[in-house]
This record gives structure tokens, C-alpha cells and sequence, in this order.
């Protein structure tokens, strides 16, 4: 959808702040009572969390270099996410998508040496139901914003479908690397920028690096729109 069809489309029919529901201008996605609940502070240079919320194991070695994610999954934010994941709202993908980049930024210093985007996939039988998968409408939007190519579907999810917000921490640990596989070879020597929604534990994000690792990609940076805090990803 072009950005003049866009922004006449939300004159007719307004939508409200992406955080909040209240009213906002047409070119506003939050209200100028809302804030971004951005993750800062003293952050793990490889999970990316606040040093108290860390998923590093001890002499766990990541298969992504570095994990960044922009905002706290609490309050506003958790209400936003859960709704992308209902529907396939591009204003909220693209405020994310915003605040990715910008966390992606600071955390690099402006140094954004990437030849691709894609995204963490969901299962088919998901994909089928729910017509559309969150994370790559956030990789696509990310992958406009850095002027850089988003490549659909590197990965693919296989076996049996599994909600992961219904296993505990060691559950998620143990099932994610027997649920990816690579869909598209064509990925050798490549630096990628792998995004998905939320971070939890790590699990599924270190799973899809290591898969790309292993067939050729040079680099692997995990990007999220959000992440939980320590004592939520033991519980989910």
C-alpha cells in the first residue's frame, strides 16, 4: 500500500494510538501520553537483556552474535504484540518495526553491515489459520527502513505444531532445534539480520542462527521487537 493511500485511508478511518486506543493525528502511531517502554541500562553484550534479566548459560555459546530487542515485553507493549498477532495491523508492525531499528542502531553505533533480512517462521498449519506470520511483516518493515533486500522464508518450521507460550523454560529449550530446517540454500557468506517478535528464552532464535550457520551464512544478529523480563521467560 503506497504512503499516500495510507495516510487517506486514515483520514477516513482513523485509527487510535498503537499503545493506548486514544485518538492520534494521522501521522502519529502513539498518543503524547504513551512512551515506549524501551530496554536500555546496562544490557548483556550477547543475549541483549538487562544484566539482572540475562539467559546466558554459563559456557553457552550463541549461535547468533548478538541479540538486540527494542522494548520491554510489559504492559503497552505486550498488548500491541499480542494484537499483531491477531491481525495483520501495519500500523503497530511499522511503530515496532521503528523502534527495532532504532535499538539496532544504538546498539551497533550506526554500524548496520547486512546483506539481508527474513524472519523466525511459524508452522504451516499456523501460517494456514492465521493468513499471515507477525514476524515477517516486522521483517519486511525493518527491511524497508534499512534499505536492505527481506528474503521470505529462509527457514521453514517442521514437524508437529507447538505453542510455545504453552511450554515451560526447558520445554522451549529442548523442542526448538527440532523444529526449523532451511528452505533456501542460497544464503552462503551471508550476514543476516533475523527478527522476530519476542525474545524469551533464546531457544528459537539461537535454533534458526545455528540452522543458517550451518548452511553458509558468515554472521547471524537476532532482532525483537521485545523481550521479557527474567522471571517471565521462566514462567512461559
Amino acid at each position: 500500500m503506497s504512503q499516500a493511500l495510507d495516510r487517506f485511508l486514515s483520514l477516513l478511518f482513523p485509527s487510535g494510538c498503537v499503545l493506548c486506543g486514544d485518538a492520534v493525528a494521522p501521522d502519529n502511531y502513539i498518543c503524547a501520553r504513551c512512551r515506549p517502554d524501551r530496554v536500555d541500562g546496562v544490557l548483556c553484550a550477547l543475549c541483549g537483556k538487562t544484566t539482572g534479566g540475562c539467559v546466558c548459560r554459563p559456557g553457552n555459546a550463541w549461535a547468533f552474535e548478538q541479540a538486540v530487542s527494542a522494548l520491554h515485553y510489559r504492559h503497552q507493549t505486550r498488548n500491541a504484540l499480542l494484537r499483531l498477532k491477531k491481525t495483520p495491523d501495519m500500523r503497530t508492525a511499522r511503530f515496532l518495526a521503528d523502534e527495532m531499528v532504532l535499538a539496532l542502531r544504538d546498539a551497533l553505533e550506526g554500524d548496520i553491515g547486512f546483506d539481508l533480512v527474513t524472519e523466525v517462521p511459524i508452522h504451516p498449519d499456523k501460517l494456514s489459520a492465521r493468513g499471515f506470520n507477525q514476524a515477517e511483516l516486522l521483517a519486511a518493515e525493518v527491511a524497508k527502513s534499512l534499505a536492505l533486500p527481506h528474503r521470505m522464508r529462509v527457514l521453514r518450521c517442521v514437524g508437529a505444531a507447538v505453542f510455545q507460550h504453552a511450554l515451560d523454560k526447558k520445554g522451549r529449550v529442548d523442542s526448538a532445534p527440532e523444529r526449523y530446517g532451511l528452505a533456501i540454500a542460497r544464503i552462503k557468506g551471508a550476514r543476516i539480520l533475523l527478527v522476530d517478535d519476542i525474545m524469551t528464552t533464546g531457544a528459537t532464535l539461537d535454533a534458526c542462527a545455528k540452522i543458517r550457520k550451518d548452511g553458509g551464512a558468515a554472521s547471524v544478529l537476532a532482532l525483537t521487537a521485545a523481550g521479557t523480563e527474567r522471571n517471565m521467560a521462566r514462567a512461559v
